[in-house]
């Protein structure tokens, strides 16, 4: 479960530094990256609860 939490962080991250290079060139790639990101980020706070629950 820890290895999914710390993979799912290092997505999201991943996630969010590409759509802040995408933010220039494209918006709409911007917003679905970052919506993503988001997501992902979530869910990781969400495993990370459950992880000390």
């Amino acid at each position: 479960m820890r290895n999914l939490l710390f993979l799912n962080i290092v997505m999201g991250v991943g996630l969010a530094y590409a759509a802040v290079r995408e933010y220039r060139q494209d918006a709409r790639t911007f917003r679905v990256l970052a919506a993503v990101s988001s997501l992902s980020l979530l869910v990781s706070l969400g495993l990370a609860s459950q992880l000390q629950g």
